[in-house]
């Protein structure tokens, strides 16, 4: 099949239509992704580059998933520690009233309630868990703090069940004062226990939300510098789709004007036979 023939007029309209359609497909693509970069075709260096920054942030994000998991775990135990603190202040108040007494009934009667109130402290210290761990049953979890895996803290659990905190039952109803007395103390000692796990938890979680807004900051400055690597002047990038848009219409009506010429020319040599 031979070849078809154009005119230096229609190849060049032909050739700036090409073009300005390929640089239209790109603009269009940038501002459909806010992106200069998308591939490495684009610009090799910036699209690795930025890669490799997202990637790290990408890792570094991991971290701050098991660091919140472990502040979550600790709130919980907080929530619980603030919770049983709440419940022996009460059963210290029940045994001091039970010493107030005389009457064995009534004695009688604090003391189940005193029970009752250790019987709840072991409830809450068994609801305090969070995500399968629970700080107050003794259980302890080992938090990552670095993308190599070389420094991490470990957390661990006490007991604050009333067994734990050494809180036992009443004895004898609390019929005797010196029953009563070393629950109250019992209890006195329990409340200062829980005093220091809090201190404790509380250390620990500072320091856990200190590398947490650390690795924070971090991942905003390593997707900012990849976004400097690759994100696109919209503003720009639409002003250039303008531009190439009307030279697309003008290289269009070029290449009308040259077909028309041609076409007249055609007519001129069909005329002449």
């Amino acid at each position: 099949m031979a070849d078809i023939l154009l005119s230096a007029a229609t190849r060049s309209s032909l050739f700036a239509l090409s073009s300005v359609q390929s640089q239209m497909t790109t603009l269009q693509t940038r501002l459909a992704t806010g992106k200069r970069v998308n591939q490495p075709t684009d610009n090799p260096i910036n699209f690795f580059l930025a890669a490799e920054l997202n990637g790290r942030a990408g890792q570094i994000d991991a971290l701050t998933s098991g660091i919140t998991d472990a502040q979550g775990s600790i709130t919980a135990a907080n929530n619980g520690i603030a919770s049983i603190r709440s419940l022996l202040t009460t059963a210290q108040s029940v045994a001091n009233q039970a010493l107030q007494s005389s009457d064995p009934t009534v004695r009688a009667g604090f003391a189940t309630q005193f029970d009752g109130l250790l019987q709840q402290v072991d409830a809450v210290a068994a609801d305090s868990g969070f995500n399968g761990v629970n700080l107050l049953t003794g259980s302890s979890t080992t938090v990552n703090l670095n993308e190599t895996g070389t420094s991490n803290i470990t957390i661990t659990g006490s007991s604050a069940t009333s067994s734990g905190l050494g809180v036992a039952a009443s004895t004898n109803q609390f019929q005797l004062n010196s029953d009563i007395n070393t629950a109250m103390s019992n209890v006195s000692n329990a409340l200062n226990s829980l005093q220091g796990i809090s201190a404790s938890l509380g250390a620990t979680s500072s320091v856990m939300q200190s590398r947490l807004d650390f690795y924070k900051s971090m991942i905003n400055t390593l997707q900012s510098g990849a976004d400097s690597l690759t994100l696109s002047d919209t503003n720009e990038d639409s002003a250039s789709l303008l531009a190439l848009q009307t030279r697309q219409q003008i290289a269009a009506m070029t290449l009308s004007l040259a077909r028309d010429r041609d076409t007249s020319v055609l007519r001129l040599f069909d005329t002449s036979r």
